[in-house]
Protein backbone atom coordinates (compact mmCIF):
# COMPACT_ATOMS: atom_id res chain seq x y z
CA UNK A 1 0.00 0.00 0.00
CA UNK A 2 2.87 2.54 0.59
CA UNK A 3 4.51 1.74 -2.71
CA UNK A 4 1.19 2.20 -4.35
CA UNK A 5 0.79 5.37 -2.03
CA UNK A 6 4.47 6.77 -3.17
CA UNK A 7 4.23 6.22 -6.83
CA UNK A 8 0.41 7.84 -6.87
CA UNK A 9 2.33 10.79 -5.10
CA UNK A 10 5.23 10.73 -7.71
CA UNK A 11 2.15 10.76 -10.57
CA UNK A 12 0.73 13.43 -9.12
CA UNK A 13 3.90 15.56 -8.38
CA UNK A 14 4.39 15.06 -12.22
CA UNK A 15 1.44 16.41 -13.05
CA UNK A 16 0.99 19.56 -11.04
CA UNK A 17 4.46 20.46 -11.70
CA UNK A 18 4.72 19.77 -15.61
CA UNK A 19 1.32 20.02 -17.51
CA UNK A 20 0.62 22.74 -19.70
CA UNK A 21 4.13 23.31 -19.72
CA UNK A 22 6.29 22.40 -22.64
CA UNK A 23 9.26 20.37 -21.97
CA UNK A 24 12.82 20.77 -23.64
CA UNK A 25 15.81 18.28 -23.29
CA UNK A 26 18.89 20.25 -23.74
CA UNK A 27 21.33 17.99 -22.77
CA UNK A 28 20.44 14.24 -21.73
CA UNK A 29 18.85 14.16 -18.36
CA UNK A 30 18.13 18.22 -18.40
CA UNK A 31 14.81 18.66 -18.97
CA UNK A 32 14.03 22.45 -19.39
CA UNK A 33 10.32 23.72 -18.72
CA UNK A 34 9.59 26.92 -20.50
CA UNK A 35 5.99 29.06 -18.86
CA UNK A 36 3.98 32.29 -20.11
CA UNK A 37 6.20 34.61 -17.04
CA UNK A 38 8.58 36.95 -18.83
CA UNK A 39 11.38 35.28 -16.42
CA UNK A 40 14.72 37.61 -16.54
CA UNK A 41 18.35 36.48 -16.71
CA UNK A 42 20.18 33.32 -16.97
CA UNK A 43 20.59 29.53 -15.08
CA UNK A 44 24.12 28.39 -15.21
CA UNK A 45 25.72 25.38 -13.89
CA UNK A 46 28.84 23.05 -14.65
CA UNK A 47 28.31 19.64 -15.94
CA UNK A 48 31.14 17.05 -14.82
CA UNK A 49 32.37 13.62 -14.87
CA UNK A 50 31.32 11.78 -11.45
CA UNK A 51 34.66 10.06 -11.44
CA UNK A 52 37.84 11.71 -10.75
CA UNK A 53 40.95 10.74 -12.85
CA UNK A 54 43.31 12.02 -10.61
CA UNK A 55 44.47 15.57 -11.25
CA UNK A 56 41.75 18.33 -11.85
CA UNK A 57 42.74 19.84 -14.99
CA UNK A 58 41.25 23.43 -16.86
CA UNK A 59 38.93 21.30 -19.18
CA UNK A 60 38.10 18.46 -16.73
CA UNK A 61 34.37 19.86 -17.26
CA UNK A 62 31.85 22.59 -18.67
CA UNK A 63 30.11 25.39 -17.63
CA UNK A 64 26.77 26.20 -19.57
CA UNK A 65 23.81 29.03 -19.19
CA UNK A 66 20.31 28.68 -20.58
CA UNK A 67 19.08 31.63 -21.47
CA UNK A 68 15.60 32.07 -19.64
CA UNK A 69 14.33 35.00 -22.26
CA UNK A 70 14.12 31.99 -25.25
CA UNK A 71 15.03 28.41 -23.15
CA UNK A 72 18.65 27.99 -25.42
CA UNK A 73 21.53 26.58 -23.96
CA UNK A 74 24.49 28.25 -24.14
CA UNK A 75 28.23 26.56 -23.64
CA UNK A 76 30.22 28.95 -21.69
CA UNK A 77 34.12 27.91 -20.78
CA UNK A 78 35.28 24.51 -19.74
CA UNK A 79 36.86 24.85 -16.27
CA UNK A 80 38.17 22.60 -13.28
CA UNK A 81 36.07 20.37 -11.48
CA UNK A 82 35.11 21.67 -8.27
CA UNK A 83 32.33 24.51 -6.28
CA UNK A 84 30.78 26.49 -8.72
CA UNK A 85 29.83 30.09 -7.99
CA UNK A 86 28.49 32.46 -10.06
CA UNK A 87 28.41 36.32 -9.71
CA UNK A 88 24.88 37.97 -9.96
CA UNK A 89 25.63 40.14 -12.96
CA UNK A 90 26.33 36.85 -15.14
CA UNK A 91 29.84 38.71 -16.14
CA UNK A 92 31.94 36.39 -14.19
CA UNK A 93 32.26 32.99 -12.45
CA UNK A 94 34.71 30.86 -10.21
CA UNK A 95 35.59 27.52 -9.46
CA UNK A 96 36.70 26.70 -6.38
CA UNK A 97 38.71 24.11 -6.43
CA UNK A 98 41.91 21.39 -5.71
CA UNK A 99 44.34 20.42 -8.11
CA UNK A 100 44.44 16.82 -7.18
CA UNK A 101 47.80 16.87 -5.93
CA UNK A 102 49.18 18.41 -2.66
CA UNK A 103 52.53 20.48 -2.86
CA UNK A 104 54.47 17.35 -1.55
CA UNK A 105 52.79 15.46 -4.21
CA UNK A 106 50.48 13.11 -2.24
CA UNK A 107 47.55 13.02 -4.76
CA UNK A 108 43.96 13.61 -3.99
CA UNK A 109 44.32 16.89 -1.54
CA UNK A 110 40.68 17.88 -0.02
CA UNK A 111 41.27 21.28 0.19
CA UNK A 112 40.24 23.93 -1.95
CA UNK A 113 43.12 26.49 -2.47
CA UNK A 114 42.68 27.37 -6.30
CA UNK A 115 40.70 29.21 -7.86
CA UNK A 116 39.51 29.41 -11.87
CA UNK A 117 37.75 32.79 -12.46
CA UNK A 118 36.33 33.38 -15.98
CA UNK A 119 35.30 36.57 -17.53
CA UNK A 120 32.52 37.06 -20.01
CA UNK A 121 33.09 40.39 -21.19
CA UNK A 122 36.86 39.89 -21.17
CA UNK A 123 36.82 36.72 -22.55
CA UNK A 124 39.76 35.43 -20.47
CA UNK A 125 40.06 33.00 -17.72
CA UNK A 126 42.63 33.83 -14.52
CA UNK A 127 43.95 30.77 -12.17
CA UNK A 128 44.63 31.81 -8.96
CA UNK A 129 46.25 29.57 -5.75
CA UNK A 130 45.74 30.31 -2.09
CA UNK A 131 48.40 29.13 0.56
CA UNK A 132 45.31 27.60 2.89
CA UNK A 133 41.53 26.55 2.69
CA UNK A 134 39.39 29.43 0.22
CA UNK A 135 35.98 29.46 2.57
CA UNK A 136 34.51 30.69 -0.28
CA UNK A 137 33.86 33.67 -2.80
CA UNK A 138 32.50 36.57 -3.70
CA UNK A 139 31.99 37.83 -7.42
CA UNK A 140 31.25 41.28 -8.73
CA UNK A 141 31.76 43.89 -10.87
CA UNK A 142 35.03 42.48 -12.02
CA UNK A 143 36.06 41.57 -8.87
CA UNK A 144 36.76 38.95 -6.53
CA UNK A 145 36.85 38.48 -2.92
CA UNK A 146 37.71 35.64 -1.26
CA UNK A 147 37.94 34.55 1.99
CA UNK A 148 40.98 32.46 3.06
CA UNK A 149 41.02 30.59 6.88
CA UNK A 150 43.96 28.87 8.85
CA UNK A 151 43.10 27.63 12.22
CA UNK A 152 42.63 31.44 14.12
CA UNK A 153 42.55 33.73 11.14
CA UNK A 154 40.19 34.38 8.24
CA UNK A 155 41.35 36.63 5.52
CA UNK A 156 39.74 38.22 2.53
CA UNK A 157 42.18 38.78 -0.59
CA UNK A 158 40.13 41.22 -3.52
CA UNK A 159 41.24 40.32 -6.93
CA UNK A 160 41.32 42.74 -9.55
CA UNK A 161 40.54 40.51 -12.68
CA UNK A 162 41.07 42.78 -15.67
CA UNK A 163 44.58 44.28 -13.95
CA UNK A 164 45.34 40.63 -12.30
CA UNK A 165 45.82 42.58 -8.96
CA UNK A 166 45.53 41.13 -5.46
CA UNK A 167 45.46 42.81 -2.46
CA UNK A 168 44.23 41.90 1.22
CA UNK A 169 40.54 43.98 2.64
CA UNK A 170 42.12 44.66 5.77
CA UNK A 171 41.50 47.84 8.00
CA UNK A 172 44.54 50.10 7.93
CA UNK A 173 46.78 50.34 10.93
CA UNK A 174 44.57 48.08 12.79
CA UNK A 175 46.12 46.14 16.10
CA UNK A 176 46.55 41.82 15.62
CA UNK A 177 45.21 39.57 17.95
CA UNK A 178 45.43 35.88 18.40
CA UNK A 179 42.19 35.10 16.69
CA UNK A 180 41.79 37.87 14.19
CA UNK A 181 38.31 36.99 11.76
CA UNK A 182 37.40 39.38 8.70
CA UNK A 183 34.70 36.81 7.05
CA UNK A 184 30.62 36.81 6.45
CA UNK A 185 31.40 38.65 3.46
CA UNK A 186 28.54 39.56 0.97
CA UNK A 187 27.16 41.99 -1.89
CA UNK A 188 24.20 43.73 -0.66
CA UNK A 189 21.20 43.02 -3.16
CA UNK A 190 21.17 46.25 -4.91
CA UNK A 191 24.62 47.56 -4.55
CA UNK A 192 26.96 46.01 -6.73
CA UNK A 193 29.89 47.91 -5.73
CA UNK A 194 30.00 47.35 -2.17
CA UNK A 195 31.31 44.49 0.06
CA UNK A 196 29.90 44.23 3.76
CA UNK A 197 31.95 42.12 5.92
CA UNK A 198 32.07 40.98 9.64
CA UNK A 199 35.47 42.19 11.70
CA UNK A 200 35.83 40.28 14.97
CA UNK A 201 38.87 39.86 17.41
CA UNK A 202 39.81 37.33 20.66
CA UNK A 203 42.75 36.43 22.55
CA UNK A 204 45.75 38.08 23.16
CA UNK A 205 46.70 40.80 21.70
CA UNK A 206 50.14 40.28 19.46
CA UNK A 207 50.68 43.67 17.81
CA UNK A 208 49.52 47.36 18.66
CA UNK A 209 48.05 49.15 16.39
CA UNK A 210 44.75 50.60 16.18
CA UNK A 211 41.69 49.01 17.70
CA UNK A 212 38.69 49.02 16.01
CA UNK A 213 34.84 48.26 16.78
CA UNK A 214 34.19 44.70 16.04
CA UNK A 215 31.01 44.44 13.75
CA UNK A 216 30.36 45.05 10.00
CA UNK A 217 31.43 46.91 7.91
CA UNK A 218 31.27 48.03 4.38
CA UNK A 219 33.57 48.68 1.42
CA UNK A 220 33.26 50.61 -1.29
CA UNK A 221 35.49 48.60 -4.00
CA UNK A 222 36.28 50.83 -6.15
CA UNK A 223 36.89 54.64 -3.70
CA UNK A 224 38.26 51.68 -1.30
CA UNK A 225 35.91 54.03 1.24
CA UNK A 226 35.67 51.56 4.39
CA UNK A 227 33.28 52.37 7.12
CA UNK A 228 31.62 50.67 9.99
CA UNK A 229 27.95 50.18 10.18
CA UNK A 230 26.39 47.89 11.95
CA UNK A 231 26.56 45.35 14.75
CA UNK A 232 27.19 41.60 14.23
CA UNK A 233 23.47 40.76 14.74
CA UNK A 234 22.23 44.09 12.84
CA UNK A 235 23.44 42.83 9.31
CA UNK A 236 20.00 41.62 7.31
CA UNK A 237 21.14 42.46 3.87
CA UNK A 238 23.03 39.22 3.00
CA UNK A 239 21.00 37.21 0.91
CA UNK A 240 22.66 33.95 1.54
CA UNK A 241 20.39 33.98 4.45
CA UNK A 242 18.07 36.51 3.41
CA UNK A 243 16.01 36.28 0.34
CA UNK A 244 14.27 39.34 -0.84
CA UNK A 245 11.43 39.82 -3.01
CA UNK A 246 11.01 43.41 -5.42
CA UNK A 247 8.68 44.71 -2.93
CA UNK A 248 10.49 44.81 0.18
CA UNK A 249 9.63 41.52 1.91
CA UNK A 250 11.43 38.26 3.28
CA UNK A 251 11.21 35.20 1.81
CA UNK A 252 11.77 31.94 3.66
CA UNK A 253 10.51 28.83 4.82
CA UNK A 254 8.64 28.10 7.72
CA UNK A 255 9.10 24.89 10.28
CA UNK A 256 11.49 22.92 11.92
CA UNK A 257 14.02 23.54 9.55
CA UNK A 258 13.53 27.20 8.82
CA UNK A 259 14.72 29.53 6.96
CA UNK A 260 16.47 27.63 4.04
CA UNK A 261 14.44 23.88 3.96
CA UNK A 262 10.95 23.36 4.60
CA UNK A 263 7.54 23.11 2.76
CA UNK A 264 5.85 25.89 3.33
CA UNK A 265 7.21 29.11 1.82
CA UNK A 266 5.77 32.06 3.01
CA UNK A 267 7.08 35.99 2.83
CA UNK A 268 7.13 38.89 5.38
CA UNK A 269 8.28 42.64 6.74
CA UNK A 270 10.65 40.74 8.88
CA UNK A 271 13.31 38.18 8.25
CA UNK A 272 12.64 34.48 9.79
CA UNK A 273 15.48 35.11 12.77
CA UNK A 274 13.18 38.31 13.51
CA UNK A 275 10.10 37.45 13.60
CA UNK A 276 9.40 35.94 16.78
CA UNK A 277 10.35 39.62 18.74
CA UNK A 278 8.80 41.15 15.54
CA UNK A 279 5.66 39.41 14.83
CA UNK A 280 4.97 36.51 17.13
CA UNK A 281 1.26 36.13 16.27
CA UNK A 282 2.86 35.57 12.27
CA UNK A 283 0.12 38.94 11.18
CA UNK A 284 2.45 39.99 8.97
CA UNK A 285 3.32 36.32 7.17
CA UNK A 286 1.68 35.62 3.77
CA UNK A 287 1.60 31.82 2.52
CA UNK A 288 3.24 31.80 -0.97
CA UNK A 289 2.82 28.11 -1.45
CA UNK A 290 2.80 24.73 0.30
CA UNK A 291 4.62 22.23 -1.21
CA UNK A 292 3.92 18.49 -0.56
CA UNK A 293 5.23 17.10 2.94
CA UNK A 294 4.46 13.70 1.71
CA UNK A 295 6.71 14.07 -1.51
CA UNK A 296 9.85 16.09 0.76
CA UNK A 297 9.56 12.56 3.26
CA UNK A 298 9.93 9.72 1.01
CA UNK A 299 12.45 11.74 -2.03
CA UNK A 300 13.99 14.52 -0.19
CA UNK A 301 13.43 18.36 1.05
CA UNK A 302 12.91 21.55 -0.52
CA UNK A 303 15.28 23.87 -0.30
CA UNK A 304 15.21 28.25 -0.98
CA UNK A 305 18.31 28.82 -2.94
CA UNK A 306 17.44 32.25 -3.18
CA UNK A 307 15.33 34.87 -5.77
CA UNK A 308 15.19 35.67 -9.43
CA UNK A 309 17.59 38.78 -10.46
CA UNK A 310 14.34 40.87 -11.11
CA UNK A 311 12.80 39.85 -6.67
CA UNK A 312 9.57 38.55 -8.69
CA UNK A 313 10.46 34.86 -8.18
CA UNK A 314 11.59 32.42 -5.55
CA UNK A 315 13.74 29.72 -6.65
CA UNK A 316 13.18 26.58 -4.81
CA UNK A 317 15.17 22.70 -5.07
CA UNK A 318 13.48 19.56 -4.56
CA UNK A 319 15.92 16.59 -3.86
CA UNK A 320 14.86 13.10 -5.05
CA UNK A 321 16.54 9.64 -4.58
CA UNK A 322 16.59 7.61 -8.22
CA UNK A 323 17.85 4.74 -9.38
CA UNK A 324 20.37 4.91 -12.20
CA UNK A 325 21.27 2.49 -14.97
CA UNK A 326 24.07 0.75 -12.93
CA UNK A 327 21.22 0.46 -10.64
CA UNK A 328 22.93 2.48 -7.57
CA UNK A 329 21.16 5.19 -6.15
CA UNK A 330 21.62 8.60 -7.72
CA UNK A 331 20.31 11.84 -6.81
CA UNK A 332 17.47 13.82 -9.11
CA UNK A 333 16.96 17.18 -8.32
CA UNK A 334 13.94 19.72 -9.47
CA UNK A 335 14.12 23.15 -9.79
CA UNK A 336 10.76 25.17 -9.51
CA UNK A 337 9.76 28.96 -9.41
CA UNK A 338 7.83 30.41 -7.14
CA UNK A 339 5.70 33.78 -8.16
CA UNK A 340 5.97 36.40 -5.17
CA UNK A 341 2.95 38.17 -5.87
CA UNK A 342 0.27 35.53 -6.77
CA UNK A 343 2.40 32.05 -5.19
CA UNK A 344 2.15 30.41 -8.44
CA UNK A 345 4.33 27.10 -8.43
CA UNK A 346 5.92 25.66 -11.47
CA UNK A 347 8.76 23.57 -12.74
CA UNK A 348 11.48 25.21 -14.51
CA UNK A 349 14.54 22.91 -14.33
CA UNK A 350 14.73 18.96 -14.03
CA UNK A 351 18.43 17.71 -13.14
CA UNK A 352 18.16 13.67 -13.88
CA UNK A 353 21.82 13.51 -15.66
CA UNK A 354 23.35 10.98 -13.14
CA UNK A 355 20.37 8.60 -13.45
CA UNK A 356 21.08 9.24 -17.28
CA UNK A 357 24.78 9.82 -17.82
CA UNK A 358 26.53 9.22 -14.70
CA UNK A 359 27.65 12.49 -15.05
CA UNK A 360 27.24 15.44 -11.87
CA UNK A 361 25.61 18.42 -12.27
CA UNK A 362 26.60 21.54 -9.94
CA UNK A 363 23.49 23.13 -8.45
CA UNK A 364 22.21 26.07 -10.41
CA UNK A 365 22.82 29.73 -10.56
CA UNK A 366 20.21 32.42 -11.70
CA UNK A 367 22.15 35.16 -12.57
CA UNK A 368 21.48 38.26 -14.82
Amino acid sequence: MKAILLIALGLLDFMWSSSLHAESLLLPGIAYYEGKESLVGTLIFQLSPNHYRGTNSLDLTTVYKIDLTNGKLIEVTTAPKGLLIAADDGDCLCVVYNTGKSPNGVPYLRQNTNAFIYSVSLRTNRCLAFESRVQHARLTQGHAFFEVTTSNKTRIISYDIKRNQSNSVELAHASHWEYEHYDQSHLPRGNPEILHFQYSKAGKRVQDGTDYRTGFYSLNIFTKELRWFAEATADNDDTTFNSKAFDGRYVFFQGRDAPYHGTRLVSSVWPEMHLKDKDPGGKGVKLLTAFSKLSALSSGGYALLGMSPDGQFAFVEHSEASIGKSGMPRAMHKYYIVNVSSGKTRLLLKDDVQRSTGQFMSEVWWVR
